[in-house]
């Protein structure tokens, strides 16, 4: 419009002029979410979903771009190019009545429109002397680049960004053996000290998970040989605990719970008519009823269901072991005229210790050594865990392994899945600009914006002191898009720049003064 042309010749010379370089465009977007499908879960459940949200609405902004905006642009533009032309004098020149109401933003849009040519005219000036002189710009450009590179080691790792939820986490152990109840009692009390140190009206919820210890960092050494295997566990607890930022360290497995073994006198037992069967099954009948050892249903004909029928000692009257050394035994000769025969007539009890969380990892004994993270990155935290792992590699018994498991492991399997899946939609799109440019150097033109946007990303994130995680993985995949659409823009414009007989400097410098 401004070359005088009229609306329609101006909307349709306007449409062709960026239908192609968009439509590609829009399709490198589409294409650089490729590495979503390389996503294991638990971050593929949640990225998919978003990787499908933008392919499909940059598809419908291409298909609204193409015919609603133009349909729009008649409407709404005509009328004003109309006015325009009615006002313009003799000597062609528009001359417009001042709208007292309107003045304000006038000056606002002078303003802005004037400082932005004025940053405009600095650009293409700046970009004139790098046109001149190419060698100091591109070795200025590998020098920010190499620079730039040097900040990746300071940028932790992250599965998820860590938030400021306002929780405070306290990770409390009982003694081996607790009971539950005992346990809920000593976590009332816990409660009941938080509740008087903080004012108030500040604390919103207390809620207490009894029996999860649930971590981010997961060390496990499995193996069959168990007691060296503890052993060495309880050494890298030690040096856990050392590390920097690495908070909670704990060993899951509990392998010192009290235990009381009774010890049966078979011979004795015999004398008295009593079997080891007999004497275990009247045990088990007074801790923990009649239905371990002979299952008994009731059926409810109303209703058709099955109900268990147990007998069961009361727990008050077995508090101590005098009680449990009382228990009478009972056989299926016994004479039920005569009082039987009690537990400690036939045997002796001993304090002993036994593991009371057994766990196994490929069928193998496993020791989890549980770690959360705490004003660290989790990828620091672990990196020096491994180290302290490498280092008691040489001691593992033979046949047992010591692995890193837990949330580390998701983060660098989907931290290897996005790059990988990057590299290869970076490929993709190259072959996507190879056919439609016709040309092999083109779009290594175009995809030599990446190193700049990954430059950008990494100063970003350090001036913010923010991590790389999940979600600014998907950023960055989303900003190498978005840099090489705009690379295409500007190269499919140097393109009609040269095939109208400007040279390949004035070309460049035509389509970046115009593309700014």
């Amino acid at each position: 419009m401004a070359m005088g042309k009229d609306i329609v010749r101006a909307i349709l010379d306007g449409a062709e002029q960026v239908a192609m370089p968009a439509l590609v465009s829009t399709m490198s977007i589409c294409i650089v979410f490729v590495p979503v499908v390389f996503l294991t879960e638990p971050s593929r459940s949640l990225f998919v979903p978003l990787g499908m949200a933008v392919v499909f609405a940059m598809m419908a902004s291409y298909g609204l771009s193409r015919t609603i905006v133009p349909l729009m642009s008649k409407a709404l533009l005509a009328h004003e190019h109309e006015h325009a032309t009615k006002e313009a004098g003799s000597d062609g020149a528009t001359h417009k009545k001042s709208n007292p109401i309107l003045a304000p933003f006038s000056a606002i849009f002078k303003v802005i429109d004037g400082g932005f040519e004025y940053l405009r005219n600095v650009y293409k000036h700046t970009l004139d002397q790098a046109l001149t002189f190419p060698a100091f710009a591109i070795g200025g450009f590998l020098v920010f680049y190499a620079c730039s590179m040097t900040l990746l080691p300071m940028i932790g790792q992250d599965f998820f960004p860590a938030i400021d939820a306002g929780q405070l986490r306290l990770h409390v152990n009982a003694r081996p053996g607790t009971r539950v109840e005992e346990t809920e009692r000593v976590f009332k009390r816990i409660e009941k000290a938080i509740r008087e140190l903080i004012t108030p009206g500040e604390v919103e919820i207390i809620t207490d998970n009894i029996g999860i210890l649930p971590a981010p960092i997961d060390v496990r050494i499995s193996g069959l040989d168990v007691a060296k295997n503890y052993e060495i566990a309880q050494k890298i607890k030690r040096d856990m605990e050392k590390v920097r930022g690495a908070v909670d360290v704990c060993m899951h497995q509990v392998v010192n719970a009290p235990q009381i073994m009774f010890d049966v006198d078979r011979t004795r037992a015999n004398e008295m008519g009593l079997s080891q069967r007999d004497v275990s099954n009247s045990f088990l009948v007074t801790l923990s009823s009649s239905f371990q050892t002979a299952p008994n249903f009731w059926l409810n004909n109303q209703n058709g269901v099955n109900y268990n029928l147990a007998a069961q000692a009361p727990q008050y009257k077995i508090a101590s072991l005098d009680d449990m050394r009382v228990t009478p035994l009972t056989s299926a000769t016994t004479d039920k005229k005569k009082q039987p025969p009690l537990l400690t007539n036939v045997s002796t009890f001993t304090r002993q210790a036994t593991p009371s969380v057994v766990n196994h990892f490929n069928a193998q004994p496993v020791f989890d050594i549980y770690a959360a993270c705490q004003d660290r990155d989790l990828g620091g935290v672990s990196g020096d865990i491994q180290k302290i792992m490498d280092r008691y590699q040489a001691e593992l018994p033979r046949a047992s392994m010591l692995t890193m498991g837990g949330q580390v492991l998701s983060m660098k399997s989907a931290f290897a899945g996005l790059i990988f899946g990057l590299v290869f939609a970076l490929l993709l799109v190259y072959l996507l600009l190879v056919v439609n440019f016709q040309s092999w150097s083109d779009p290594v033109i175009i995809l030599m914006a990446t190193p700049g946007a990954l430059s950008g990303i990494l100063w970003s994130l350090f001036v913010t002191q923010t991590t790389f995680s999940i979600p600014t993985l998907i950023g960055t995949i989303m900003t190498v898009g978005v840099a090489s659409a705009n690379s295409i823009l500007m190269v499919t414009f140097a393109n009609e720049q040269f095939r109208e007989g400007k040279d390949g400097r004035a070309s460049a410098l035509e389509a970046g003064f115009e593309r700014f």
